[in-house]
C-alpha cells in the first residue's frame, strides 16, 4: 500500500446536504463514522428559522463525532460536525482562529 495521494483521493471536508426529512440518512451516515474523521463534516438542511432546533442534540446522541451548530466565521474541525443554523448560511472559514 502507498502512503501517497493524489489531488483527488485527498478531501477537505465531508458535506451533507437534505431537506428537513432527511435526519434518518444524516443519523445513519453520522453515526459510522468514528471521532477520528479527519475532516469536518458540514451539515445544511432546511430549518425553520422561527423554531428552535433540536437536530445537534439528536446527531450528537446517535455519533462518536463531536456536534455542533456553526457560528459565521468559525473554522470547521476535523472530526466535528458543523450544522448550518436555522437563520441561515454560516460560511466556515480555513482561516478562522
Amino acid at each position: 500500500m502507498t502512503t501517497d495521494r493524489s489531488a483527488a483521493d485527498h478531501y477537505e471536508a465531508l458535506a451533507l446536504a437534505s431537506s428537513a426529512g432527511g435526519i434518518h440518512a444524516r443519523t445513519v451516515a453520522l453515526g459510522a463514522l468514528g471521532p477520528d474523521l479527519p475532516v469536518p463534516a458540514l451539515v445544511v438542511r432546511h430549518l425553520d428559522p422561527r423554531h428552535r432546533t433540536v437536530i445537534a442534540e439528536v446527531l450528537g446522541r446517535r455519533t462518536a463525532l463531536r456536534v455542533k451548530l456553526a457560528e459565521n466565521g468559525e473554522r470547521a474541525r476535523p472530526g466535528t460536525v458543523h450544522i448550518a443554523p436555522p437563520t441561515g448560511i454560516s460560511w466556515w472559514s480555513p482561516e478562522a482562529p
